[in-house]
């Protein structure tokens, strides 16, 4: 029989609408019902073609809104060193 190897958990990056739901604290039926004023007010919508909403970029809004980040402050580049890093293990 193989060995089974430990892997590393890994937290998903991409979430589907329940689970953008529940990263926020809130029912799906909340994220349903408010999705739409949520992205009036530059909350990210879904990637396409995936139509899964990217963690990275749910964090950075919040860190805008909660006055933890400056728009201003953020490199263009800011995440493409962490696709880089993680594309060469």
């Amino acid at each position: 029989m193989a060995a089974v190897r430990n892997r590393p958990a890994l937290t998903p990056r991409m979430l589907s609408g329940p689970k953008v739901a529940a990263y926020l604290g809130r029912s799906a039926t909340w994220f349903l019902q408010n999705r739409i004023g949520l992205e009036a007010a530059g909350f990210p919508g879904p990637v396409a073609p995936l139509g899964l909403w990217d963690r990275h970029a749910i964090d950075r809004w919040l860190d805008e809104r909660s006055g933890l980040l400056d728009r201003s402050e953020i490199p263009a580049d800011a995440y493409d060193a962490d696709w880089s890093e993680a594309s060469r293990e």
